[in-house]
């Protein structure tokens, strides 16, 4: 899996429909791991139990993705939004995964928000999952409503802008 431990760089979800079955979701944001984005597959009825990855990164991006991946309940209860944004450039690009029993489908690409090429990022979800806020290292700090049905951010509200200049 490309995730090297730094910070938010792995999702765990369950299948929709397979509870011995889960994703690995990972992000490369260093050199030696390699950009982009993408998946393995566990099943923990094989190896008498302890699971065997069936399924071993599965390219879904090969840009660099910032490290703050995230993953949201659908509205149905059963199905995943996966969420991550692109790092490779000076940009507002949001990525967001359907997961449902049929697979992974359905990317949105979303530009919303502050342009910005700083990869040191967290996205996080409020409880009910009907806000989204990001946060990165140099100050940059917005809200967003999401809509759990459709997967789409709106409704932007930056709480404190990016500097000009890096902090150090």
């Amino acid at each position: 899996m490309r995730g090297t431990g730094w910070y938010k760089e792995l999702i765990l979800i369950p299948f929709p429909d397979d509870s011995m079955k889960y994703y690995l979701f990972g992000i490369g944001v260093t050199s030696n791991a390699g950009p982009g984005f993408s998946y393995s597959v566990v099943d923990m009825a094989q190896n008498g139990g302890l699971g065997l990855v069936v399924q071993k990164n599965v390219q879904l991006q090969t840009f660099k993705c910032s490290d703050g991946l995230t993953a949201i309940k659908h509205a149905n209860g059963r199905d995943w939004w996966i969420i991550c944004r692109r790092w490779d450039t000076s940009n507002d690009e949001f990525y967001q995964y359907l997961v449902t029993p049929s697979g992974i489908s359905n990317v949105i690409i979303q530009h919303i928000g502050a342009f910005t090429n700083q990869g040191f990022t967290t996205l996080n979800f409020s409880a009910d999952g009907t806000k989204m806020c990001l946060s990165n290292y140099t100050g940059l700090l917005e809200l967003y409503d999401f809509d759990r049905c459709t997967g789409v951010l709106s409704n932007l509200v930056t709480i404190q802008s990016e500097p000009t200049a890096a902090p150090y």
